[in-house]
C-alpha cells in the first residue's frame, strides 16, 4: 500500500487487506521505525498509495470529489481536469496532514499530492467493503481507484 524511497531505494509495502485507516498507520509507523534503524529517513523523496487502500480516507476522498465534479461534465472536461479535481479532492480530505504527522519525526514533509494515474479506475462500494474496512457509514456510490504519489521534501531546521 505504501511505498517509500530514499537515495537508496527502500520499500515497504503494507498489506492494506481488511484493515482500517489507523491499523494501516501504526504498521506504516512500525515501518518507518524499522527502515530508519539501517537508512536516514531524511531523504525520503516519495511515497505511493492506492487510494482505495485507505479506509476512511478512501470514502472522505470520493466523498469530495463527488463535491468537486460537476454532476454534468462538460464537453470540455478533460484528463488533466479530473486529476486536478482528484489532487484538490486529497488535498481537502486532510490525508497529507496524517502523513505530515508520521513523518515529522524523520525531519521530512509531504511537498505535493500528484495523481495522475493513467490506470484509474471507479470501485463501487460493495468491492470496496470486501477489502478495506472503514468506520464511515455515508458512503459515495463509487470510490477512486489509482495511485497518488506523494513528492516528499526535508524539514527545514532554522
Amino acid at each position: 500500500m505504501y511505498k517509500y524511497t530514499s537515495y537508496r531505494p527502500v520499500r515497504c509495502a503494507i498489506n492494506s487487506y481488511n484493515m482500517n485507516y489507523h491499523s494501516m498507520m501504526e504498521e506504516f509507523n512500525i515501518c518507518l521505525e524499522k527502515a530508519s534503524q539501517n537508512f536516514c529517513l531524511d531523504s525520503i523523496d516519495k511515497i505511493s498509495i492506492n487510494l482505495d487502500e485507505i479506509g476512511e480516507y478512501s470514502v472522505r476522498i470520493a466523498r469530495h470529489f463527488d463535491k468537486i465534479r460537476p454532476i454534468k461534465l462538460p464537453k470540455t472536461y478533460y484528463l488533466g481536469q479530473f486529476y486536478y479535481d482528484v489532487e484538490k479532492a486529497i488535498y481537502m480530505s486532510g490525508l497529507k496532514n496524517q502523513l505530515n504527522e508520521l513523518l515529522k519525526k524523520y525531519n521530512v514533509q509531504i511537498d505535493t499530492i500528484k495523481f495522475d494515474d493513467d490506470h484509474y479506475s471507479f470501485i463501487s462500494k460493495d468491492d470496496f467493503l470486501i477489502k478495506t474496512k472503514s468506520s464511515d457509514k455515508d458512503f459515495p456510490p463509487k470510490i477512486i481507484q489509482g495511485f497518488a504519489t506523494c513528492e516528499c521534501k526535508p524539514i527545514l531546521q532554522n
